[in-house]
């Protein structure tokens, strides 16, 4: 199954489905305008996986001298657990210079399916921020590479030679 699967850059077509995921997702989600916003803003890396020719899920992080700040990730529902999600963390292990930056997410503490998922592929939760979002507390989740080596080889193994390199 993993050959099926494909990462690259989100298009302004792409805005409609990514948004239907989105919503799918959850409950405080971002519209289509949020969406148009982050495409067009070019400090941010907007990435979609495709699974059976179709959009199944989208990443958008921003690179920063300290890490790479993952700001929205999600796959469709009913294609989790296809490993969807883990092409999306390994391509954005592919684009983190082979950790010289740590990858950091802030994700709502209601937000278990996220929390579970990040920490499935190595993310360790840093800090708690109270309120920090409307729904709840925020957490900090990071994934330090110089501290899980083992987990970033796991993905390149995983993805093989293929590195995504018809998508950069």
């Amino acid at each position: 199954m993993h050959e099926d699967i494909s990462i690259r850059w989100m298009r302004r077509k792409d805005v409609s489905t990514v948004a239907d995921i989105e919503r799918n997702c959850f409950e405080d989600n971002w519209d289509e305008q949020s969406i148009i916003e982050m495409l067009n803003d070019k400090t941010t890396i907007i990435k979609v996986a495709s699974l059976d020719n179709h959009i199944r899920g989208y990443n958008f992080y921003m690179p920063t001298k300290e890490c790479f700040q993952i700001l929205n990730i999600a796959v469709e529902p009913g294609y989790r657990r296809k490993s969807v999600g883990a092409f999306m963390v390994a391509d954005m292990f592919k684009n983190s210079n082979h950790f010289k930056r740590n990858i950091d997410a802030w994700v709502c503490e209601r937000k278990i399916d996220v929390l579970l998922f990040l920490k499935k592929h190595g993310f360790k939760p840093l800090m708690l921020v109270e309120d920090l979002f409307a729904t709840g507390d925020g957490i900090l989740m990071r994934f330090s590479g110089t501290e899980d080596i083992e987990i970033y080889d796991h993905y390149i193994e995983m993805i093989g030679d293929r590195d995504f390199k018809a998508f950069y």
